[in-house]
């Protein structure tokens, strides 16, 4: 059995979108769909759990708060693995797109050639047709986690003049930092299959092997951000083999949760504004330490 994990913030239609595509293109008979909603202030969740209340393929959890990425869908990884006991378990967001018929086979097919904990497929940005899998061949290092920290800290030292320089939407400000921080990746990586690369966090497919030996899926201890870093590491430490095989393709339209949520707030102030940029990057220092604690001590 496979089960899909979507976890859903604000952006509704695009969580149905999400399914419709699983259940037009895949075997339901192989499928079990598990929505987490996060808690979602525009009460979507409540009404996606109205939606599929009928739908045997598909079950909706409600979280009571806002648990991040990484707890989010812990719950829904907890929650499949206890009432499905499914053979692999594939973790993405709703905003990704599935549309090829034989996505499934191919899953089986990979593991019978590598037996993986970890598989990446291939994921195209429809923003800008780039794919963004793998993420990295190999894992930030201390010395850049370092930096990256002490640049957080300054910035909510001077939140102000951070928040001028930087009022581009969070999810373009992140990428950029990372980008100067981590350096650029090889264009070419997506062409070939490749043993442990870091994988982008918007699909994690995995396999039994990992089911049974984790309780998570994801570090609990972030609510945003380097969940694909982490995890990671704490695999290579583990000799949890990841893989990313272009055979296995989905779509990723980006960033539609932000994008909603910047709607419904489009006409917040200033402050407020401001506020949610020291939110952010606090979220994300926070992660950046527990990735250095990671990579200092082991798991």
């Amino acid at each position: 059995m496979f089960v899909f994990i979507i976890l859903h913030y604000l952006a509704e239609d695009m969580t149905k979108e999400c399914v419709k595509y699983i259940q037009n293109h895949l075997d339901m008979n192989r499928i079990r769909i598990v929505i987490v909603d996060n808690a979602s202030s525009n009460g979507s969740g409540a009404r996606l759990k109205q939606f599929y209340k009928d739908n045997k393929y598909c079950d909706v959890i409600l979280n009571d708060e806002n648990m991040g990425f990484a707890r989010g869908n812990n719950v829904g990884y907890t929650y499949a693995k206890e009432k499905y006991d499914p053979d692999f378990m594939i973790i993405m967001n709703n905003d990704v797109l599935i549309d090829d018929k034989a996505f499934l086979d191919k899953i089986d097919t990979v593991y019978q050639e590598n037996n993986f904990y970890i598989l990446g497929p291939d994921i195209i940005s429809k923003r800008n047709n780039k794919h963004q899998n793998p993420a990295r061949k190999e894992n930030v290092t201390k010395e850049q986690v370092v930096k990256e920290i002490e640049s957080l800290e300054k910035a909510l030292k001077n939140p102000f003049i951070y928040y001028i320089i930087n009022k581009i939407k969070s999810t373009i400000r992140i990428r950029t930092r990372l980008k100067k921080v981590f350096g650029k990746t090889d264009n070419n990586m997506y062409l070939k299959k490749m043993y442990n690369p870091v994988l982008h966090g918007a699909c994690y497919i995995f396999s039994r092997r990992y089911l049974e030996l984790e309780k998570e899926a994801f570090d609990s201890r972030t609510f945003l951000y380097h969940e694909e870093e982490i995890l990671h590491y704490n695999c290579i430490k583990k000799n949890y083999s990841m893989i990313y095989d272009p055979i296995l393709r989905v779509n990723h339209l980006e960033d539609v949760s932000t994008d909603e949520s910047l709607k419904i707030n489009k006409k917040v102030k200033f402050k407020d504004n401001l506020n949610k940029s020291k939110f952010l990057n606090k979220h994300l220092l926070d992660s950046a330490k527990i990735l250095l604690d990671v990579i200092d001590k082991g798991v």
